[in-house]
């Protein structure tokens, strides 16, 4: 993990960790043009603690097109509707709270979840990818997802009486049993 930026989505405690790490292909596969290769990669994962409701938004691209900010930008677009403290009428706007500052120039698509829980932008073009009704994943393209964000919901997860050090140590100890 190499920054950790605390801060707030649609008025919900936020906690994203920036980090590097490298892939590496011995045989292509969809992350490049079949030749085996180390690719470096960059990622925010950020976790949100909404009452026994923890949300993750892991963003996923090769190091040479991340941008922190424009990370910050998708995840902060990120509107939870259907919350104890939200009402569940249907926007489409979304709220951001953020003490950082974006010089994003990238233009984004307006994704409202089938199942109205949430809305959030993402990169104009890509693909919507749907997992269960606990997730839902977008890809630059259906068959290569080396650039991807993933939307993630677990429910009875109590972070809020959890300090940042102590989530970060749960995230990168979860990023490290999925990653080894």
């Amino acid at each position: 993990i190499i920054d950790t930026i605390t801060h707030t989505v649609d008025g919900y405690r936020a906690i994203s960790f920036v980090q590097e790490y490298v892939r590496t292909t011995e045989h292509g596969g969809y992350w490049n043009d079949g030749k085996s290769a180390k690719l470096e990669f960059s990622a925010m994962t950020t976790a949100i603690d909404v009452d026994k409701t923890l949300w993750i938004v892991d963003l996923h691209l090769p190091a040479d097109k991340f941008n922190k900010y424009e990370a910050l930008e998708i995840i902060e677009s990120l509107n939870l509707k259907n919350t104890n403290k939200k009402s569940t009428t249907s926007s489409t706007t979304s709220s951001t709270t953020s003490s950082t500052t974006s010089s994003s120039s990238s233009s984004y698509d307006f994704y409202d979840d089938e199942y109205g829980v949430f809305s959030m932008n993402y990169p104009s073009g890509w693909h919507i990818l749907h997992g269960d009704t606990s997730s839902v994943q977008f890809a630059d393209s259906k068959y290569n997802w080396s650039n991807m964000i993933s939307v993630f919901y677990y429910e009875d997860v109590y972070y809020n009486e959890m300090s940042d050090n102590e989530i970060k140590q749960d995230i990168q100890g979860f990023e490290e049993d999925v990653c080894y």
